[in-house]
Parts: structure tokens; C-alpha cells; sequence
């Protein structure tokens, strides 16, 4: 796997992330304290963005079907890299420390020169199977 893209987290953005109505481990110490956790946490979607960020910045997609999975916590103030295969990724992982927080398995990208014909019937085709990405 190569790197593609480093993520500096800071407390006062991720924050802002998220609207007041959020579950509160995602933006408050206190309540991420009383969950167990060392800090607030990022959350499915932020993560995401990071992520199908890597794959657009680089392919440019016109449609993608994925599976996103999750490890281990991203923590509001973690400095993180994200790692893809070579070559068109099947693979996009969101690393800390060496050890794999999350894993977005493609399983169709699309670019602009691919027919919209070729996503019909591929949704949910790995379901359940393992998406790969070991450090």
C-alpha cells in the first residue's frame, strides 16, 4: 500500500463537525470521558470523508459502490495516514501508529470514461466478506 495523504486532526475542527443534536462523543471531552474513551471520536461520516476524499482527488469518480468499516476509534486529535493500493485502489485505509482505524473496500468505481451501465446489480455483492487491509 501507498500513502495518499496524511490527516492532522485538531479538537476545535473536528468539533465543528458536527451539529449540537450529535451524539455528544464526537465533540465533547466530558462525554467521551464518561464513554471510555481517551478523547471524542470522529465519527462513520467524517471518516468517510476522508477517505472517498483520497479516491476523488486521485480518480475522480462518477459513481462508486463501497463498504466502509471500522477497527478502532479515530480520537479528535490523532495525526493519521491513509494508504491505498497502487494502481486503481480496492483498498483505502485510514492508519494511525501503524494500525488500521478504517477500511473503505471498493467494490465499482466508475470514472468518466466507464459506461453507468456497468454499476447495475453490484450493490452489496461482497457483503460479509473481508475487506483486506492488514498493517
Amino acid at each position: 500500500m501507498r500513502s495518499v495523504g496524511e490527516v492532522r486532526l485538531d479538537p476545535r475542527r473536528a468539533a465543528a463537525y458536527y451539529p449540537a443534536d450529535a451524539n455528544a462523543v464526537h465533540f465533547d471531552a466530558e462525554a467521551a470521558a464518561a464513554a471510555g474513551l481517551r478523547a471524542p471520536i470522529l465519527g462513520g461520516g467524517h471518516i468517510a470523508r476522508f477517505l472517498t476524499g483520497a479516491l476523488w482527488a486521485e480518480f475522480a469518480p462518477t459513481a462508486i459502490v463501497f463498504t466502509l468499516s471500522f477497527r478502532r476509534p479515530a480520537f479528535w486529535d490523532d495525526i493519521c495516514q491513509i494508504l491505498s493500493d497502487a494502481g486503481p485502489p480496492q483498498r483505502v485505509c485510514l492508519v494511525r501508529d501503524g494500525r488500521v482505524l478504517a477500511t473503505l473496500a471498493v467494490e465499482t468505481m466508475i470514472t468518466n470514461n466507464q459506461p453507468r451501465e456497468a454499476m447495475q446489480g453490484v450493490a452489496g455483492k461482497n457483503a460479509g466478506e473481508s475487506n483486506g487491509c492488514r498493517l
